[in-house]
């Protein structure tokens, strides 16, 4: 059975092989896509997070369970990344043009070796560990300084991994597979699922095939979202440390991982990195993680981790 929707700016595709007793299994899954998206998005002023957003700093912010779970999680990958990932870019993202739903914003396709622009972060907008207080028994956050929180990309890998835990554990769902624009979760007791990595620049094209039994895989790519703002090019990779758009010879990285969230995660923190910092740097940060780089030459490469998430690859 198969379940196709928009959410998030992007297609969900959910198939499952066996039907659970709940027949409206697909109007739940879409409702957590939706619920999320209409908690976690910046783009839309009556949202939860947009609230957060505009909230007074200095005071306590009571947040529903679904946000405060969703930015403890991502805070907890900023720390652990030494803010690499940083879910403190909103304001950076609307200086740069990124203020409203990409579907709004006109799309450049260019070659793998764009120049792009790279401005002078200001400092007050540079990486700071207490800029924000969580209180796991209210449920509450609280900002020290002004800031524009963003949780885009995790936020999507984060209700894939929802949706994994409603079909498989709640529902009982032996074999499934959930993709989100690239953001995936794929289980089976029996045949692996066969997953393609796509050619950073041509979507009918794979590069790799993966099959995997069990696991969460997501990729990044800063070709796909690239706009023209005052005459300068963008991607939307902004390195957290630097509050700058990211730059780096690597165009794309697909990581498999425990969990969806982490694997957007370390995959946008790839195309920060320069293709020989990344093995010391996910080894270092986040251990056990596979990943399968492709950069502007062309050259691919994976860690020995890969192997630990599939049943065979080819390429």
């Amino acid at each position: 059975m198969e379940k196709t929707f928009r959410a998030m700016n992007t297609e969900v595709t959910v198939i499952i092989d066996d039907v659970p007793e709940q027949l409206d299994w697909a109007d739940q899954v879409q409702q957590l896509f939706q619920v999320m998206e209409a908690t976690a998005s910046r783009f839309s002023v009556d949202s939860e997070l947009s609230r957060l957003n505009n909230a007074p700093i200095g005071n306590p912010y009571m947040l529903t369970e679904q946000l405060y779970d969703l930015f403890a999680y991502a805070w907890k990958c900023t720390l652990q990344s030494d803010f690499k990932f940083n879910p403190l870019i909103g304001s950076v993202l609307n200086r740069i043009g990124y203020d409203r739903s990409f579907e709004k914003i006109e799309r450049v396709d260019s070659v793998l070796d764009s120049t792009y622009h790279y401005g002078n972060a200001q400092l007050s907008e540079r990486f700071d560990f207490d800029v924000l207080s969580f209180s796991d028994d209210l449920r509450s956050v609280t900002k020290h300084k002004q800031v524009n929180v963003d949780l885009g990309g995790i936020g999507k890998g984060w209700t894939v991994d929802l949706a994994y835990r409603l079909l498989q554990d709640d529902l009982q769902v032996q074999q499934g597979a959930i993709d989100a624009g690239g953001d995936m979760r794929v289980w089976s007791n029996a045949i692996p699922w066969q997953v393609g990595i796509q050619h950073p620049t041509d979507e009918d094209q794979e590069v790799i095939q993966l099959w995997i039994k069990e696991g969460a895989i997501a990729t990044s790519n800063v070709m796909h979202r690239r706009w023209i703002h005052h005459g300068n090019l963008y991607h939307h990779i902004i390195d957290g440390q630097t509050m700058q758009v990211a730059n780096s010879d690597i165009v794309q990285a697909t990581v498999l991982a425990p969990s969806t969230a982490q694997a957007e995660v370390v995959s946008k923190v790839i195309c920060m990195l320069e293709a020989s910092e990344v093995n010391n740097w996910v080894s270092s940060h986040f251990e056990g993680v596979g990943y399968i780089f492709i950069t502007k030459s062309g050259e691919i490469k994976l860690n020995r981790d890969v192997k630990n998430y599939v049943e065979e690859l080819n390429w």
